[in-house]
């Protein structure tokens, strides 16, 4: 994530792509390397993590590839259905810089407001 924040998207993706691979395809190597390709501009390879991440659905993971496509409404309705399914990690949602083009949403203030995360 750290060449991700840098702008550094080939290096991210190779490193993400290596996590995939030794991961054997884990769902959260395959969302942040789909972040990586999408905040690169490399729409047809994120669609293709939308994609995987789809059968089943992991809306947590589902959000995170929608925020670096820029497509923040979609991330939202993603995240709403991760915390009705109550998904982990959703308490990081506060604090994890992939989510900060979101934090602006009123929508996105009423999902952190339900989670207990805003003061």
């Amino acid at each position: 994530m750290a060449y991700v924040q840098q702008e550094r998207y080939a290096e991210a993706i190779a490193e993400f792509q290596r996590a995939s691979a030794l991961s054997g395809g884990h769902p959260f190597a395959v969302s942040l390397l789909g972040y990586a390709f999408a905040r690169w501009g490399r729409k047809a390879e994120a669609e293709k993590s939308l994609e995987a991440l789809s059968r089943p659905p992991k809306p947590l993971l589902l959000a995170t590839v929608c925020v670096g496509l820029g497509e923040n409404e979609r991330a939202i309705e993603w995240l709403d259905k991760a915390y009705e399914e109550r998904s982990n990690f959703t308490e990081t949602l506060k604090v994890e810089p992939i989510f900060d083009p979101l934090r602006s949403s009123p929508k996105f203030q009423d999902l952190l407001r339900r989670l207990g995360l805003r003061a």
